[in-house]
């Protein structure tokens, strides 16, 4: 399974404009919920509804559609027959990501669905299409990597732990823990999110990618979790300016900040920082704005992108957390600017 969309494929015709209106309109209701307000119980009731909705010409839609992608798109890899219900149901959630046509993805993801209900790329795009709330959509991804701890068997779980990524399914089960990490993150459930990406980190390893460990850095610091910040930092491998920035906030944390004649811990620190990026602070400090289009998923080190990508994740870390060492980096980072300014004059004379 993939999580990134591909190039879109030209969708078959056939349906009617308010059938498709039908389905991509097709969300969960009020009534699903009942009195107790049951997010989990709603929502396999739900799907129990939603399989039950349209009927073969939806499933001839999808038919088409699939054989369309195998005469169109030859870089999308077909598993080889016989399959399982579930394999089949998995190539068929995979096949939805080849179009940008909203009623073809949620269709086949019901699709998936009918063919097995542990098929996890299937509650993945029921998440992103038919949630109607942040919970909802919670709730889909929390079914969907249900799914996938019961695809997966505990000799799995043990025997692939630290190297996930040797097997598809360990990929796709990765890669919906991500999804549900950031998600978490997003809506404000940071401890939740902290524990999603350590468990991330126990089953992928080296393989993992380097951005959610400088995720999890910045949610313990945010959460005042200090010490496992330190602990982190020390026993996983470097982590750019998350890293960095992140030694300097924890020593000014602890020791404080120096004078002009005996700098501290931490001035030491947030200087070894700014040579490491220099673009962080005109972007933390918000003299520059983030610009759009960079490319924060392919960065080096020290680069732009890093500071983009950092700085959009730790600015309520400084601003709402920490204001004073806020406060604090931006007066050694002014001091730095000045001197420079005046070495420069300097060398003109």
């Amino acid at each position: 399974m993939s999580f990134n969309k591909q190039k879109s494929s030209s969708v078959p015709k056939g349906l009617s404009i308010g059938e498709l209106t039908d389905i991509a309109s097709f969300s969960v209701s009020r009534r699903d919920y009942g009195p107790d307000g049951d997010i989990p119980t709603a929502l396999n009731r739900f799907i129990d509804r939603f399989l039950k909705f349209g009927g073969h010409a939806f499933e001839r839609y999808v038919k088409e559609f699939i054989k369309q992608v195998k005469a169109e798109n030859k870089d999308f890899q077909f598993k080889e027959e016989p399959l399982t219900l579930l394999e089949d149901a998995e190539q068929i959630a995979d096949l939805a990501l080849q179009t940008f046509d909203v009623p073809l993805q949620i269709l086949s993801a019901q699709m998936a669905l009918k063919k097995s209900r542990d098929c996890l790329g299937a509650y993945m795009t029921l998440a992103d299409r038919v949630a109607t709330n942040q919970e909802e959509r919670l709730g889909f991804i929390r079914l969907g990597i249900a799914a996938g701890e019961r695809t997966i068997t505990p000799e799995q779980f043990k025997e692939y732990e630290g190297r996930f990524s040797d097997f598809e399914r360990g990929v796709n089960f990765i890669k919906a823990l991500q999804i549900y990490g950031i998600s978490l993150v997003a809506y404000g459930y940071e401890s939740e999110a902290i524990g999603v990406f350590y468990r991330m980190l126990k089953l992928a390893g080296g393989e993992d990618p380097a951005v959610v460990r400088k995720i999890i850095v910045n949610l313990l610091l945010v959460t005042d979790r200090h010490d496992e910040a330190e602990t982190l930092m020390r026993n996983l491998p470097y982590g750019g300016a998350w890293w960095e920035y992140g030694r300097a906030l924890l020593d000014f944390l602890q020791f404080g900040p120096g004078d002009v004649t005996n700098p501290s811990l931490a001035d030491t620190a947030l200087e070894k920082a700014f040579a490491m990026n220099p673009f962080v602070p005109p972007f933390l400090l918000k003299e520059k704005e983030l610009p759009h289009g960079i490319d924060v998923l392919n960065y080096t080190d020290g680069s732009e992108a890093e500071a983009v990508l950092f700085c959009d994740q730790a600015f309520d870390l400084w601003y709402k957390k920490y204001p004073d060492a806020l406060e604090w980096l931006k007066g050694r980072w002014k001091k730095g600017e000045q001197e420079s300014e005046a070495g420069c004059e300097t060398s003109k004379r």
